[in-house]
């Protein structure tokens, strides 16, 4: 068990480990791909936790901060502020836009390239340097509800801190829930194409082995290149330019040197 969990390192140098991946089944392949991948997982949570929720946190405080309160009544959107009232990050640029005086057609025309647009009855979401189509959002239902119930819905800021933290606390699981199948596909997909030159250099041999053992085989050579990638990402000022011919000659190496060195001492 120790030796499975320390397989990332062990993958690096270990003559041991490559005699027993070479007898293994395409299933301890599969398991270390799995493995790979909690253990990015596990990097990525941290990553997350200390880069980009601080990030996050600190976009949706300055978010709060400039957004007035509104109320949402029977007749439509209301804001606490003059209008048109524009918001704009330092970096991101124009963020929403809030004028309730204007119709839908004026606001879809309006120039100052926001990302959301607020008005009496709608809001719209657009990508201005796109050509994607704006998707519009009708507030008429919501105002139907209010004037059933008799009673306005008051958008205060306390009420939109709930909401930014719990927005906040679901990035992570949300990314996870992304990333892991991403990597996991991705990394199968490398070491798919890595049991292929296996395949060939399994030509140069005169005991074959079978494919089954070669794909376990290519699953471990990756190692190197996955953790040259996940020190660049967790050390970005220490970044190592791994170009894709450099990966390819780098894992095609620890084939090599998994087919050929552990036959040469087998007990």
């Amino acid at each position: 068990m120790l030796a499975f969990l320390l397989s990332p390192i062990l993958a690096l140098f270990s003559v041991r480990l490559y005699r027993n991946v070479l007898r293994s089944g395409a299933g301890q392949g599969f398991s270390y791909l799995l493995y790979l991948t909690f253990l990015f997982c596990l990097l990525a949570f941290f990553l997350c936790q200390f880069l980009l929720l601080p990030i996050t946190k600190s976009f949706s405080d300055w978010l709060v901060q400039v957004t007035p309160e509104m109320t949402l009544t029977e007749s439509g959107l209301k804001a606490k502020v003059t209008e048109p009232y524009l918001v704009k990050h330092p970096v991101l640029g124009a963020v929403y836009l809030i004028d309730t005086t204007k119709t839908l057609e004026e606001l879809l025309a309006d120039k100052h390239h926001a990302i959301l647009l607020i008005g009496k009855e709608y809001m719209i979401g657009q990508n201005p340097y796109s050509n994607q189509a704006p998707r519009v959002i009708d507030l008429k239902k919501a105002m139907e509800q209010v004037r059933q119930a008799q009673r306005p819905i008051q958008i205060t800021k306390p009420l939109m801190r709930q909401l930014a933290n719990r927005l906040i606390a679901m990035v992570i699981p949300i990314l996870l829930l992304f990333l892991a199948p991403m990597f996991f596909v991705w990394k199968l997909l490398v070491a798919l194409f890595y049991s292929l030159i296996a395949l060939v250099f399994n030509l140069f041999r005169k005991e074959k082995f079978p494919y089954r053992s070669l794909f376990t085989l290519a699953c471990y050579a990756i190692s190197p290149v996955t953790l040259i990638q996940a020190f660049s990402i967790s050390a970005p000022g220490f970044t190592i330019n791994l170009n894709p011919p450099l990966a390819v000659a780098l894992t095609a190496s620890y084939l090599i040197y998994g087919m050929f060195v552990p036959s040469r001492n087998p007990s």
